[in-house]
């Protein structure tokens, strides 16, 4: 880009911060139709697009029907190579990221564009990615039928970094939930791997597995002549990457295969030692082939049933037993991360979760409960009261932060010890021994991240009940803040599907979202061996990030270590029949104590300030 064009873009770029959408959106037509190559350029122009699309009725007007040359060229993106292409993945972002669905608005905002692509002939693999990311907003102009078409044909073609934005199931039920199921019958219509090699990149089935839940892999034939040969015949950086996560996945040991695919695998050492580490790992995990037939497993994951089974168990949970036919569950409740809003969330543990099963606590967490801080900025604040709360933001409005600290010493003061909690404190609350708390502003855990802290913490938890010694049939996972409204399952029901195959039950099943594999990481339950593979990602993840495995970064990420790390080890990761609420915030400081603080700080000096704060939480007092 030359300096003229250079600061042609950053002119324009400045319109786009002001937010002046329209004349962007003029001033990058005609940059587009000079550097339509330029993914500057391109991006700015959607950028553009998109923000005149907030303006009420825009696509309507007779300027909108005048950008159609504009609206063809970005979808198409012909010129530019970039990938994905670039308004495809501002708009999957912003059905991502919105409160409310743009995706109707956008779809009709481009609708005579694209039918006019599809009647000219103009399809390109950019079109079809369109297609398939509005596709749930689309309507009247092309039938999903036809998009299914259009993408099982053109599927071949895209690339993994396109791949990315159609299948993003894992948080969004409506938007790509079609395209998963165009991929499911396509597995179903081409079983063999051998015709999906010839067809699809290995990075491409890789996806496939993560999307649907299918093995493509699982025969070692399969490993031995379509997997492992590609590790030294292809260098692209994601075939490798996609070969190792396969042949991890689904190798079965040390004498699983042989010959030149033996020798293959043999001349990378390390991969070759934690291919046979976790398939033996793998092969320790629970295999019953004694299938339960309780009739109830049946509806396991029907909602209607979950709802029924919910309501059996807060029934039950009123009514004492005082001999129990036969023999309770054990089950241990490994409780992890920072302990805010603990005391609420636990009152919903023992009406819903705990009922039914002898279960035992154990505790890792740290002496801060992450209580929110007082700056005025924050959407929930640490104190309890309205009137008080709006008479602190007012005054912090006008009077600095700081300064309100110098002012309140004894509230400042108060509220900082309040949020610590002490072990024998949390001992008595929980009713257990096992407890250990850290302070995570001490060496090493201060120079942690808050994924580190929380695959730490879930680790030694977990580690924690098996220590114990005492041979439970379940081990839980959860976080000290997550409140549950309802278990949709009985005890017995679960036991039998963790007897029976290596499974996890998770607050969100195993999914994709943006490319990456990912779980539910609040809440797991299983059978305890299945758990500490579970657990010992904390232990074993590095070990896998160091081999380079398809997207296995180095640092810990939420929900997707442990997903890997489960997908790695053959572990079905399902979502649990349980009804969650919103996590608890910690305990505000209370009404009584902020107006002892006050007074206290107040004290020969009671200015208007230290007047409209006490009257405030005065008022609350009296309204308790």
């Amino acid at each position: 880009m030359n300096e003229v064009a250079a600061e042609q873009c950053e002119a324009g770029e400045t319109l786009l911060r002001d937010r002046n959408y329209r004349a962007a959106l003029n001033h990058f037509t005609e940059q587009l139709r000079l550097q339509p190559g330029s993914p500057r350029v391109v991006k700015a122009a959607a950028e553009a697009l998109l923000g005149c699309l907030d303006e009420p009725d825009i696509a309507g007007t007779p300027e909108w029907q005048g950008r159609d040359w504009l609206c063809r060229t970005l979808i198409l993106q012909s010129k530019c190579l970039r990938t994905p292409p670039i308004l495809h993945e501002l708009i999957a972002k912003h059905q991502d990221s919105s409160k409310v669905d743009p995706g109707p608005k956008i779809a009709a905002a481009l609708e005579t564009s694209m039918r006019r692509i599809q009647d000219e002939g103009g399809v390109n693999k950019n079109a079809v990615l369109m297609m398939l990311i509005l596709r749930a907003s689309i309507r009247g102009w092309i039938t999903q039928q036809e998009i299914s078409s259009y993408h099982l044909s053109w599927l071949p073609r895209f690339a993994v970094d396109d791949m990315v934005l159609i299948y993003s199931c894992m948080f969004d039920p409506i938007h790509y939930q079609q395209n998963r199921a165009d991929i499911v019958s396509l597995l179903a219509l081409q079983p063999d791997p051998n015709e999906l090699v010839r067809v699809f990149s290995l990075p491409q089935l890789l996806l496939f597995e993560w999307i649907t839940g299918r093995s493509l892999f699982g025969e070692i034939r399969c490993l031995d002549s379509l997997v492992v040969p590609q590790l030294n015949a292809d260098k692209s950086t994601a075939t490798v990457s996609a070969v190792k996560s396969l042949i991890v996945r689904h190798h079965p040991g040390e004498t699983g295969i042989s010959g030149d695919a033996q020798r293959a695998l043999e001349s990378h050492g390390s991969l070759f030692e934690l291919v046979n580490i976790v398939a033996e790992t793998r092969g320790r995990l629970p295999r019953d082939s004694r299938h339960s037939r309780r009739l109830s497993m049946r509806f396991f994951d029907h909602r209607g049933f979950q709802r029924l089974r919910a309501g059996i168990n807060l029934v039950l949970a009123r009514i004492p037993t005082a001999f129990p036919r036969r023999r309770r569950l054990k089950v241990a409740v490994c409780v992890s991360g920072q302990l805010r809003g603990f005391k609420q969330a636990f009152r919903t543990w023992q009406r819903t979760l705990l009922n039914g099963v002898d279960h035992e606590l154990f505790v890792d967490s740290w002496t801060g409960i992450g209580r929110s801080g007082a700056e005025p900025f924050r959407s929930v604040l640490p104190f309890e009261g309205a009137n008080f709360t709006r008479a602190y933001r007012d005054v912090c409005l006008l009077t600095p932060f700081e300064e309100i600290r110098h002012r309140y010493p004894k509230l400042f003061s108060t509220l900082a010890a309040s949020g610590n909690v002490s072990k024998a404190e949390i001992q008595s609350f929980y009713g257990t021994p096992h407890v250990r708390l850290d302070d995570d502003q001490e060496v090493p855990f201060k120079a942690w991240s808050n994924q580190q802290k929380m695959h730490a913490k879930i680790e030694s938890s977990v580690r924690m009940a098996r220590d114990s010694g005492v041979a439970f049939d379940l081990v839980i996972r959860i976080r000290p803040d997550q409140p549950i409204r309802g278990r949709g399952f009985s005890w017995r029901d679960l036991l039998a599907f963790c007897r029976q195959q290596p499974i996890l039950f998770a607050d969100h099943a195993l999914g994709v979202h943006y490319g990456n594999l990912m779980i539910g990481d609040q809440f797991a339950i299983s059978a305890p061996d299945v758990m500490d593979v579970y657990a010992k990602t904390w232990i074993d993840y590095p070990r896998i990030a160091d081999e380079g495995l398809f997207q296995c970064p180095a640092s810990f990420q939420g929900h997707a270590t442990l997903a890997q790390v489960c997908w790695l080890h053959g572990i079905t990761v399902r979502k649990i029949p349980m009804f969650f609420d919103a996590l608890r915030e910690a305990e505000p400081l209370s009404s009584l104590l902020i107006r002892d603080c006050l007074q206290v700080d107040a004290e020969g000096r009671m200015d208007p300030t230290d007047v409209l704060l006490l009257n405030s939480i005065s008022q609350d007092v009296h309204d308790v």
